[in-house]
């Protein structure tokens, strides 16, 4: 029947959004590996300055994995605000092709319920502390001596403006905003 046929074609629509929520978490991860990596290589003299005073390997990891939790919660806490003005917006944008090839529907306003938010939230911090995990295992294998001397490699790093990265970040935003905003090719 025609009921049957467009759940089925609806239930992979969302098996697709699905795995694309996937992919973006799994690319979210990368960007926080990276991140503290970059965080750990940065600070790796200070990190030698607490191993010499008596921080234990355990509590460097730790430390490293609050940072992570914490800019997680942040991330995780404006994706639940932007989710509901988001997700109301595709849906605008996707009503009428699926009126079009399907049957007109009247589909409810999106609705980002506490349970949901509180997922979402819990699984952004879990994820951040996951891709934070390893570089912070690698912060807490700094030998003391080695890390206070200063060598080329990590004076390379020192000598980086974090505002360069963040200004190729927002470059790389804006043109997948203005990709994702752009007309249809072909």
């Amino acid at each position: 029947s025609s009921a049957e046929q467009l759940v089925e074609r609806v239930s992979t629509y969302q098996l697709t959004l699905q795995l694309s929520g996937m992919l973006a978490l799994l690319v979210g991860m990368f960007l926080i590996f990276n991140a503290v990596s970059v965080a750990v290589a940065e600070r790796r003299r200070e990190i030698g300055i607490l191993r010499a005073i008596g921080v234990s390997r355990r509590a460097t990891v730790t430390l490293f994995c609050l940072e992570a939790a914490l800019l997680g919660a942040v991330g995780a806490a404006l994706g639940v605000l932007l989710a509901g003005p988001l997700a109301a917006f595709t849906l605008d944008a996707m009503t009428p092709t699926v009126d079009r090839m399907f049957d007109p529907i009247d589909s409810p306003r999106p609705r980002i319920g506490s349970t949901l938010a509180a997922v979402a939230i819990a699984a952004g911090i879990l994820a951040s502390i996951l891709a934070a995990l390893v570089p912070a295992l690698e912060a807490s294998q700094v030998e003391p001596a080695e890390a206070v001397r200063r060598d080329r490699g990590s004076a390379r790093l020192r000598g980086r403006r974090p505002w360069r990265t963040l200004a190729g970040s927002a470059v790389f935003a804006l043109a997948a905003a203005l990709a994702a905003f752009g007309p249809a090719i072909g």
